[in-house]
């Protein structure tokens, strides 16, 4: 009997992210150029900037960490999210390093995030009522 494999959803590192925000606001190597302070101020942004959109209803389950970089963990948002979260993470992150995002970044990261939102959001059903129509009965049983 063969053996069926199925393939498993590649789960992207935390550090990843951090260095594709980093990169887009001008910081080449996240690992090189920060410091263990500024990595720590970027996982608590990034911890922050996820609760926030929990909040707003876009529930990406994400596992916040307290402010630990964790770059070697894998994060717990779906795949489809990444550039939304490391594009406006840098656009967080660009002030505290003296940094304007370009144009080009500040409307990636936008667009992004409405894919997002359009996945992530969605209208409630809208379900029937037990409750009666006022008026709305048994008409036909009425005797004149």
């Amino acid at each position: 009997m063969g053996q069926h494999h199925v393939a498993s959803p590649v789960m992207t590192l935390r550090g990843t992210i951090f260095s594709d925000a980093f990169e887009a606001i001008g910081i080449a190597n996240y690992v090189f150029d920060t410091t263990a302070e500024e990595q720590a101020s970027a996982a608590r942004r990034l911890d922050a900037m996820m609760a926030q959109w929990d909040e707003e209803g876009i529930t990406l389950g994400y596992t916040a960490t307290d402010g630990d970089p964790q770059p070697d963990v894998e994060m717990t948002t779906p795949a489809y999210a990444d550039d939304a979260i490391a594009l406006n993470l840098a656009l967080r992150l660009a002030p505290s390093f003296g940094k304007e995002p370009m144009p080009s970044v500040k409307g990636e990261a936008k667009r992004a995030y409405g894919l997002v939102v359009a996945k992530t959001l969605q209208t409630p059903a809208m379900h029937g009522t037990r409750v009666p129509i006022a008026g709305g009965g048994n008409w036909w049983r009425r005797l004149p």
